[in-house]
């Protein structure tokens, strides 16, 4: 029921829900890692989608619904979201985490004027909000392309990429103040050892010179994903 989750949002957020992610952070004790220790959340339009449909989805066909009959009530959806995103990162900083990721996979759903009027601007609020503390924020937008004129105007440090969009292609848009991070296919994880070479290299050919590359995957590893699969990719990234 859409009214009763607009009425749950506008309360107050309780972070003592997300007490276990910052005792998390805690007993990790991010000053003594040896690598960064990266902070984590859904965007506003994302963490929507999965509260409308109530769950996961193909094409979240409640969602859709809800943009085109009553975008009103998705836009105080998402306000409220913001507000509590930002305190949620917020708070995960004050536990000492050195980067944020946020994630807006179901961005992908949107054309590129429904993203600038739906997602975009509270994106923007999130990232300008985080940026006062000082630590690299990554966007990680699924169907970048589409979207990448607007998302490169934030103030963010790193950019991750989809497997869909071309690497170097990616750079020459992005420009060369913005860290780009990415972009494997995860399912070619599930292939064989010959082919993850082969588009592993691919991938670190291109960005041989981009001082401001971070090799990952294009989007989620996949479950069924073979362990040793991943340590090829790890040992290839690493002996680069």
């Amino acid at each position: 029921n859409i009214d009763y989750l607009i009425k749950q949002l506008t309360q107050q957020p309780d972070l003592s829900n997300c007490q276990y992610v910052f005792d998390a952070i805690k007993e990790l004790n991010p000053k003594t890692l040896p690598v960064p220790l990266l902070g984590f959340a859904g965007s506003p339009f994302t963490v929507a989608c999965y509260l409308i449909q109530g769950g996961s989805d193909k094409v979240f066909s409640s969602v859709r619904e809800l943009i085109d009959t009553d975008k009103q009530k998705l836009h105080i959806i998402l306000d409220n979201l913001t507000h509590a995103t930002i305190l949620y990162l917020e708070k995960q900083i004050e536990e000492g985490v050195a980067g944020i990721q946020l994630f807006d996979t179901w961005a992908s759903l949107l054309s590129l004027e429904e993203y600038e009027d739906i997602s975009f601007p509270y994106i923007k609020k999130i990232t300008h909000a985080i940026s006062k503390h000082n630590i690299p924020v990554t966007l990680y937008l699924k169907n970048t392309a589409r979207y990448i004129h607007l998302i490169k105007t934030l103030p963010l440090q790193v950019i991750s990429i989809d497997f869909t969009y071309d690497i170097a292609l990616a750079r020459t848009t992005i420009g060369k103040n913005i860290a780009l991070q990415g972009n494997l296919n995860p399912e070619l994880l599930l292939t064989n050892k010959d082919t993850i070479t082969t588009e592993v290299n691919n991938i670190l050919t291109k960005t041989k010179h981009d001082p401001g590359f971070i090799f990952n995957l294009g989007h989620g590893i996949l479950p069924p994903t073979p362990l040793d699969h991943v340590q090829l990719v790890v040992d290839l990234v690493k002996n680069a």
